[in-house]
């Protein structure tokens, strides 16, 4: 009877007779640490492999990217979870957090992500104007993604090509080079514009009430 649709106009055009919704952000609660509210000196970089990849061996790889993050002037945030930390290795001085991070929670307080391309995990930064470094796994959303680099909110590294090397190249392009942070924001405004969840309420009441006087 009805189609909500939460996908940015500028990452694909609606379907004929879709209801556009805003898309928002959810992960299980958490505090908020405190150094999401310390004034910022330098870029902070959330870093992630998302909850599967560290688990199947991707531990280590996590590990030699965040201290090859390290050569860059900036404080990285390492969310991987908690029982996993020890895996990593040895992290750089510039390592503010590690462990489980409420992405919701800490977004806010970041400037770029690194992530596996999980769609969970870069709408809500896109929801925060996060400018993204996507490493894409197998199923995530490629056109999506391929949409996102071609608006400049994400650099994309394929899968063969990941390194250290090429992680910290990537990263430090993105940082360099504002228009990352203008793709991104310009991201954020346009879901920003779409119709709320509360503003939808409405819609579905009138839709079950008709339902129902028509039964």
């Amino acid at each position: 009877a009805l189609v909500l649709d939460n996908c940015p106009p500028l990452l694909g055009d609606p379907a004929p007779g879709t209801r556009p919704l805003r898309y928002v952000p959810y992960g299980e609660p958490g505090t908020v640490p405190e150094w999401v509210l310390r004034p910022r000196t330098r870029p902070r970089l959330l870093v992630t492999l998302g909850s599967v990849q560290p688990q199947i061996g991707g531990a280590p790889m996590l590990g030699q990217i965040v201290r090859s993050l390290g050569a860059l002037d900036v404080d990285l945030v390492v969310a991987v979870a908690d029982h996993l930390v020890g895996q990593l290795g040895e992290l750089p001085d510039s390592v503010i957090a590690t462990g489980w991070q409420s992405l919701t929670s800490v977004l806010p307080g970041c400037d770029a992500a690194v992530h596996h391309g999980g769609p969970g995990t870069m709408m809500a930064c896109l929801v925060h104007g996060v400018p993204q470094v996507v490493v894409p796994g197998r199923g995530k959303p490629l056109d999506a993604i391929a949409r996102l680099t071609d608006l400049r909110a994400v650099r994309r590294i394929h899968p063969p090509e990941l390194s250290p090397e090429s992680m910290l190249e990537a990263v430090r392009a993105l940082l360099d080079d504002p228009s990352h942070a203008r793709g991104a924001r310009a991201v954020a405004d346009d879901i920003a514009r779409r119709p709320s969840p509360g503003l939808t309420v409405p819609v579905l009441e009138e839709l079950v009430t008709g339902h129902a006087a028509g039964a």
